[in-house]
Order: structure tokens, then C-alpha cells, then sequence
């Protein structure tokens, strides 16, 4: 397969590109604009609270806020919407936080599917086997510590219906 990268922070894909050279990866490219048109599968990995990493990070409970949270819905919700407007037929738009709160992570799914019934939640983790179901919370893959070792984050997959 190939990997189309791209990221809204110059930072953050100058970061990537490194790694990409750093490993000698021959299949991750970086075109501007991704041609979110022609994938399959779309990665937004959303800004967020960050709540998953506060073993790592504890100081960050203290500036978190309930306005900030608000900021980071609306940030989620713009950014899947926007998405979802340029992929084709049958692509899958997987969402993914690094956060453990609702607000964040189901709130948003169902907002979306509310205001966007030409795509569905395609449960995660269905035909995988038992051991790999760690993490699986119905149609979500729900990291929470100290179930699962290392940090918390969500995932769930959307798919956009066909025509």
C-alpha cells in the first residue's frame, strides 16, 4: 500500500518527513493538497485534550478547561466534516483521539452521523480475533488505562455509503 501523508502544522510534517528519511520508508509521500478524493482510507488524527496521556503529562489536567474542551469539538467536528466532504464512495475515514473523554470522542461520532447520514460507524474490530478484541467498547476501540498499558485514546470507523 502507499501512505499519503499530510498535516495542517509545518512542525508536525516537517517531524514526519524526518522519520519518513530517518527509516527509509519508499512508500509514504507527501503530496499538497492530499488527494483525499482517490484514498480509501482517511487517518484524522484530531487534536485533543489530550486526557489519554496525563500519566505522562499530569501537569496538563491544570490548564485543561471546559471552554477548551468546547474549542476542541468544534476544532473535531470542522476537521471530520471537511473530510468527509471530499472522499468518495466506499472510503473509510477512521477518527482518532488521544483523549478518554466522551466529549471528544462518542459526542463527535454522533454528532457527525447526525448531521451526515451518507456515512455509517462501521464497528471496529469485527472478524478480529479474541486476543486483539483488547480495547474494543462496541462499535469503538476505547483505550483506557490501566487496562491496557500506555496511554488511553478512541478510535471508531466511518464509512462513507455507496452512492
Amino acid at each position: 500500500g502507499r501512505v499519503l501523508a499530510g498535516d495542517r502544522s509545518k512542525r508536525r510534517l516537517a517531524d514526519a518527513r524526518e522519520r519518513v528519511r530517518e527509516f527509509s520508508l519508499k512508500q509514504v509521500t507527501f503530496p499538497h493538497p492530499v488527494p483525499l478524493e482517490a484514498v480509501d482510507v482517511v487517518l484524522v488524527d484530531a487534536p485533543c485534550s489530550g486526557t489519554g496521556s496525563l500519566a505522562r503529562e499530569p501537569d496538563q489536567k491544570w490548564k485543561l478547561t471546559a471552554k477548551a474542551i468546547k474549542e476542541f469539538q468544534t476544532t473535531q467536528s470542522a476537521l471530520l466534516a471537511e473530510v468527509a466532504a471530499k472522499v468518495k464512495p466506499g472510503a473509510r475515514i477512521v477518527y482518532a483521539t488521544c483523549s478518554v473523554l466522551p466529549e471528544e470522542n462518542d459526542r463527535v461520532v454522533e454528532g457527525f452521523l447526525a448531521k451526515h447520514p451518507d456515512f455509517a460507524l462501521e464497528p471496529v474490530g469485527e472478524g478480529w480475533p479474541p486476543e486483539l478484541q483488547v480495547g474494543v467498547d462496541g462499535p469503538y476501540l476505547r483505550a483506557l488505562p490501566p487496562r491496557i498499558p500506555g496511554g488511553g485514546f478512541f478510535a471508531a470507523r466511518l464509512v462513507r455509503k455507496p452512492g
